[in-house]
């Protein structure tokens, strides 16, 4: 089969126009069949929604990440991982975790740099609320990481400008943020980054929201009064500079602002729709995260690594493998993508990557893979997730090639429509096999009027 045909069959089952964040998304994780990419650094560049049950199935999740993000790094002294962190109620499950891996000899902080996201002003730093007190009551007192090596501001600096400025600066000393760990808020600010605050912004100071003040007032007696209204805090821009972006949101409280996230535009109002225009955002949810969410836009999620655990070859139900990829993981896990390849189309494998051809009838487009793939993959994973958008973007592409009469005519991989044929004739191809004789004449007569059930028989 041609690279095109993988492809533009990838291309097909994408989500349609009005969820711009996922276009060519199974591409970018399944490597769009051509294995001479497998030799390529080709990095992830789209969102990735992963949802859990709960708040213990998050933090589970993401300790998990980020324990095999950091031993995949393989920290040296000459060559650290840095990490950026948060503070409040939403890392305080993952740091147990980290906590109870490095106890267990898991995990190591040694070589690991730290920059924390913000730091009231005026609260003395032994405050029981500061977030040096935080810091290291849940993290830094319980693992093996230098003192020297931990970065939180210092909110009762003699010039808090220059606090930001060093701050700004020592993080590009250590060559940038590998990743940044973040929680939001109900109005989806990251850090104290409230709605209004500049997409460009830097470190600096900055006057708190009565929002704000009002939330965290619970970790005040529920006294406003005792709440610091200003405070110290990384830019959007700071935290968009790290190479890879990871969000913990939690809560039915917080639904709309992953809502605003995922199916919004970016906007200064919802300062966490900035992770749009990173190249590798994650964000962890549970399933009242969601709430507000369209069926169709879960579902898509949840299938595509239903897909990428199949082709990862990773362990349904968790245990100790996580069940998405790892920002490493799809760079360096060569040897499973090609044995996936070789075993779906053995002979695509061995074909001359240098010629390949611009055109393909109906049948050399579909080859081994529509019988392999089709049936194993797409009929067993996505096609029971997927959303009826994507069903309805498939029908009108193939209604649309009936009416032009171009189903006896060789397919062209470069043609949009074409691609949307093949990768229905995949899809149904798959599915027709799964279903009993007696169901296929019962829905016959059902799908007729659409024109496109005869293409799954």
């Amino acid at each position: 089969m041609q690279s095109g045909s993988a492809r533009g069959t990838l291309r097909s089952l994408s989500c349609p126009s009005t969820c711009p964040l996922f276009t060519d998304q199974l591409e970018s994780w399944i490597i769009t069949g051509d294995p001479r990419h497998l030799n390529t650094q080709r990095p992830i560049a789209r969102m990735r929604l992963i949802i859990r049950e709960d708040y213990d199935a998050v933090a589970d999740y993401t300790a998990k990440y980020l324990r095999d993000r950091i031993n995949d790094f393989a920290p040296t002294a000459d060559r650290p991982f840095v990490l950026g962190l948060p503070t409040g109620s939403s890392p305080e499950g993952v740091y147990k975790n980290l906590v109870k891996y490095h106890k267990a000899g898991q995990l190591s902080f040694r070589h690991v740099i730290t920059f924390n996201m913000d730091e009231y002003v005026s609260l003395p730093q032994s405050h029981p609320q500061s977030y040096h007190t935080f810091m290291h009551t849940h993290l830094f007192s319980h693992i093996d990481i230098p003192p020297s090596q931990t970065h939180i501001l210092d909110g009762n600096a003699a010039d808090l400008e220059k606090e930001c400025q060093e701050f700004e600066e020592q993080i590009r000393g250590v060559g940038g943020i590998e990743l940044f760990l973040g929680g939001i808020g109900p109005d989806g600010h990251i850090a104290f980054n409230e709605p209004g605050s500049s997409l460009r912004s830097r470190t600096r100071v900055k006057t708190l929201a009565y929002d704000t003040i009002l939330a965290n007032s619970r970790f005040f007696d529920n006294d406003i009064s005792k709440v610091p209204k200003m405070a110290l805090t990384v830019g959007v821009a700071t935290v968009m500079d790290a190479r890879e972006v990871l969000i913990l949101i939690t809560g039915a409280h917080k639904s709309l602002a992953l809502h605003s996230c995922i199916e919004l535009g970016i906007s200064h109002m919802w300062t966490v729709s900035a992770l749009q225009n990173h190249p590798h955002p994650m964000i962890v949810c549970d399933e009242d995260a969601t709430l507000e969410l369209k069926v169709k836009t879960v579902r898509y999620f949840k299938s595509i690594e239903m897909v990428q655990r199949s082709v990862m070859g990773e362990k349904e139900g968790g245990g100790e493998v996580n069940q998405m990829p790892r920002f490493s993981q799809v760079h360096h896990n060569k040897d499973t993508m090609a044995a996936t390849l070789s075993r779906h189309n053995s002979q695509y494998m061995e074909e001359d990557m240098n010629t390949p051809s611009p055109q393909m009838s109906m049948d050399d487009g579909l080859g081994d893979y529509s019988i392999d793939a089709a049936k194993e993959d797409y009929a067993r994973y996505v096609f029971p997730q997927i959303s009826y958008g994507v069903c309805s973007s498939i029908h009108n592409a193939n209604s649309s090639v009936l009416r032009r009469g171009w189903r006896d005519r060789p397919l062209d991989i470069n043609n949009r429509t074409d691609n949307s044929r093949v990768g229905l004739r995949l899809l149904s191809r798959g599915l027709s096999r799964r279903l009993p004789n007696e169901i296929k004449s019962w829905l016959g007569p059902i799908y007729d009027g659409f024109g496109w059930w005869g293409w799954m028989m």
